[in-house]
């Protein structure tokens, strides 16, 4: 069994539908390059603008108790910030909530076994040390995630209504389980993200990493 072939996608509009099955990018969902020099996930305060220059972030405000939704998700391409409008749950300020079709990840061909989602310090891969992580406790983890290809999310606040889980490392309860099951064939998989910043967070600089886990023996 060759390595599939595999391309992530984020949904740059309101529309909230499946991506045109294949690897080529439609009306709403564009490529997200990966790798060390690729595009880079950009949750940000809300005075930033779709469109705007690479590198363009605005702070938000750390609660004195509970927790704050950073306000909007960009993917930085190197030239500009692209907004990712149904990112999160309603507790942003976008069109997030019980959204289905945020992000996509396209397998070209099958797999031997599951697909997990995966967050890491690191591109090895090996620790979850980052504040934003959760400073090694991983359901203390910022970055807040729910699979979404069987159904869209119950709530449309999916963090506070149980359905979320904290991404950090490979453990199943802080990883998504894309699929349970080995892809047979072409398969598109979706899933939703938020970032929620809790009381007491203090200023913080990470860059964790996203992973795909899965094999094609």
């Amino acid at each position: 069994m060759p390595q599939p072939n595999v391309y992530w996608f984020y949904n740059q509009g309101t529309n909230d539908v499946a991506k045109t099955a294949g690897p080529a990018e439609d009306a709403n969902f564009k490529l997200i390059t990966a790798g060390a020099s690729g595009h880079l996930f950009a949750p940000t305060g809300q005075a930033a603008t779709d469109g705007d220059p690479a590198n363009t972030r605005d702070n938000i405000v750390v609660p004195d108790s509970g927790s704050v939704e950073v306000d909007e998700t960009y993917i930085d391409n190197g030239s500009t910030i692209e907004q990712v409008p149904l990112a999160g749950t309603n507790q942003g300020k976008q069109s997030g909530g019980a959204t289905r079709y945020p992000f996509c990840v396209h397998f070209d061909g099958p797999t031997s076994g599951p697909v997990y989602l995966e967050c890491w310090d690191n591109s090895n891969h090996n620790t979850i040390n980052s504040k934003a992580l959760g400073s090694g406790t991983p359901d203390n983890s910022f970055i807040k995630g729910i699979a979404t290809t069987g159904a869209g999310p119950i709530n449309p606040d999916w963090v506070a209504g149980g359905e979320a889980k904290s991404l950090a490392g490979s453990a199943d309860a802080n990883r998504l389980i894309l699929s349970a099951t080995p892809l047979t064939g072409p398969t598109e998989l979706y899933f939703n993200l938020a970032i929620r910043v809790p009381a007491g967070a203090g200023p913080f600089n990470a860059n964790p990493v996203f992973a795909l886990r899965f094999d094609w023996i």
